[in-house]
């Protein structure tokens, strides 16, 4: 089975954002590509203990196949008051991306799918939540990715950095706070070079 997770702590909203799950040095945003959601219960428990040990109340996702299966154990694993929004695709694509976050740190602003990205039928948007703290503080802007995998995508996948990098740039000159992040598949040195 596998597993990616990523705990990213965001030191820039530190002294603009008030939550109860900061981190000292700032708001703890997670991703997890969790491969083909639910596939089973000892995989629900397994990718929400991995979750709920990030102390992350924004959490990107990557390969729901069940959005509300997916809602109903964050409730239950994690507390009553998380939400999941999710890109709405048609079921051609089983595959869903959104962002789970708790309620009582993060209040729901909006949500946008870009598939400027989609280069093949397979291929996924980038999907954009905006979240603003319950008390006080600056919109965050979560831009989530799942890239086209493997070696031989990797020529589509140079072409959805540079989709990535003019939405990035967009979101930045907003003024809001950009995090991106998601799974970016790269597994080329050029992947590395363009992401870099």
């Amino acid at each position: 089975m596998k597993w990616w997770l990523l705990a990213i702590t965001v030191g820039v909203l530190a002294a603009r954002v008030s939550c109860r799950h900061a981190a000292r040095d700032g708001v703890t945003i997670a991703t997890f590509n969790i491969e083909h959601f639910p596939k089973d219960a000892r995989q629900v428990e397994g990718a929400f203990d991995e979750i709920a040990g990030t102390g992350a109340s924004i959490v990107a996702v990557q390969e729901i196949t069940d959005p509300a299966v997916f809602l109903a154990a964050a409730r239950r694993r994690l507390a009553p008051d998380w939400e999941f929004v999710h890109d709405h695709r048609r079921s051609e694509n089983h595959h869903h991306i959104g962002v789970l976050f708790d309620r009582q740190a993060w209040r729901f602003v909006s949500s946008a799918v870009y598939d400027d990205i989609r280069l093949g039928p397979r291929d996924l948007p980038v999907f954009e939540v905006r979240l603003a703290p319950v008390d006080v503080g600056d919109v965050v802007r979560i831009v989530v990715v799942h890239l086209r995998p493997m070696t031989a995508g990797r020529p589509v996948r140079a072409r959805q950095h540079e989709v990535i990098a003019k939405l990035a740039r967009t979101a930045r000159d907003s003024g809001e706070r950009v995090v991106v992040l998601g799974d970016f598949n790269a597994t080329e040195d050029g992947d590395r070079d363009d992401l870099a």
